[in-house]
């Protein structure tokens, strides 16, 4: 009896997060404001690190950022606690071969390696963490002296009601249908995560907070600007 309960809460979780996937995984396809990030972001990466150097993707998901770079030239180690993302990672990223090393750890807990990495990128990810604040030390211990750190954490809760009427404005009713049903499902299953792991809710920052983050973690902060419809801080930061 009790092995069946196991294999259930399993599968359960199996299925969860594989649904997750599918809709983040959609997210690039159908979201303007999303490319705009990962464009915005991995731009700023290009102009700071060349082609062949080592970046760690904190948080990778399924991928997206993770596989961009590699596709361009860099040695990427994308992280994830979830198996079934980093199995639609490894999917979507075979090409990329050798580039692109992927390993399922905790972030709020020592690092499985002890490699140093010349970039490292978390985007959207710390919010939702128990101790943000611990797993970004843990992954600064892997920034060497002069790598750049790149940072996307919310300031602000985003509005479906402000997305809705962008999209209606700019896109049409049918764009917004479609949309829709992937962004709220995304935002639901964020929630349901919440709730199963009891937290009141996700962390948000100012840009005092956030400064203030950087600095005890030896980073000297190089630009922090508004992003993803004014709802994101974007922070750019180097090892001192």
């Amino acid at each position: 009896m009790q092995k069946s309960n196991k294999n259930r809460l399993l599968l359960s979780r199996d299925f969860f997060w594989n649904l997750y996937a599918r809709f983040y995984t959609a997210l690039p396809r159908y979201f303007d404001e999303y490319r705009e990030l990962k464009e915005e972001v991995i731009g700023e990466l290009y102009r700071c690190h060349k082609q062949g150097e080592r970046v760690l993707d904190a948080g990778c998901g399924t991928g997206s950022y993770a596989i961009s770079l590699a596709s361009e030239g860099y040695f990427v180690t994308g992280i994830d606690f979830s198996p079934t993302m980093l199995s639609f990672a490894a999917e979507n990223g075979k090409h990329t071969g050798e580039r692109l090393r992927l390993i399922q750890a905790d972030m709020e807990q020592p690092l499985p390696f002890n490699d140093k990495f010349d970039a490292i990128l978390s985007i959207n990810v710390l919010y939702a963490l128990e101790a943000p604040q611990v797993a970004l030390t843990y992954l600064c211990a892997h920034l060497r002296p002069g790598g750049t750190l790149f940072l996307v954490v919310p300031c602000s809760a985003i509005k479906m009601s402000t997305i809705a009427r962008k999209i209606v404005r700019e896109k049409g009713l049918f764009r917004l249908l479609r949309i829709g049903a992937c962004l709220s499902g995304v935002v639901l299953l964020n929630l349901i995560i919440g709730r199963k792991y009891k937290r009141k809710s996700y962390h948000l920052w100012t840009e005092q907070t956030l400064l203030r983050d950087l600095d005890d973690n030896g980073l000297e902060t190089v630009k922090i600007s508004k992003a993803y419809m004014d709802t994101d801080l974007f922070a750019v930061a180097v090892k001192r």
